[in-house]
């Protein structure tokens, strides 16, 4: 499996700004991946002679991922219970750090509602919580 990347300087603005948007969520889009397979890894064993799945992709992924590769596979199988969410962020309707801090908390597909109609820091607010709000959350989203 092979990509090409063409990058191109001097674009007007309006096609510099798609492109943006375009790359920045195929960035969400292999995070996503990358939790799903490394999910699958793990449910299947398939990473001996590792531990798990986490520690067969630091020795294997290249270095250094935005996703710790835990914290993707815990949300991966977090998301694995919420598909209306999971179909929701696959459509790009909702944002990749909207899954991430709703998945953390959301109890059912209820939640989906409030993350396609109030902004992040809305919608977590009046979610029920599981646990507390990571502690970087207010300093990454707030606005």
């Amino acid at each position: 499996m092979q990509n090409k990347l063409e990058l191109i300087p001097g674009l007007p603005k309006r096609e510099l700004v798609e492109r943006l948007h375009y790359h920045q969520r195929q960035g969400e889009i292999s995070d996503r991946a990358v939790g799903f397979y490394l999910h699958d890894m793990d449910k299947r064993k398939m990473y001996e002679p590792y531990e798990n799945a986490a520690e067969w992709a630091r020795n294997h992924l290249p270095q250094p991922q935005r996703e710790r590769p835990d914290k993707l596979i815990l949300l991966a199988r977090r998301l694995e219970k919420l598909p209306l969410i999971e179909a929701a962020f696959n459509s790009g309707e909702v944002p990749w750090t909207k899954i991430r801090e709703i998945a953390r908390i959301a109890d059912a597909e209820s939640e989906l509602f409030r993350a396609r109609n109030n902004s992040l820091h809305a919608a977590c607010r009046i979610m029920p919580r599981k646990r507390p709000l990571s502690r970087h959350f207010f300093l990454l989203h707030a606005a």
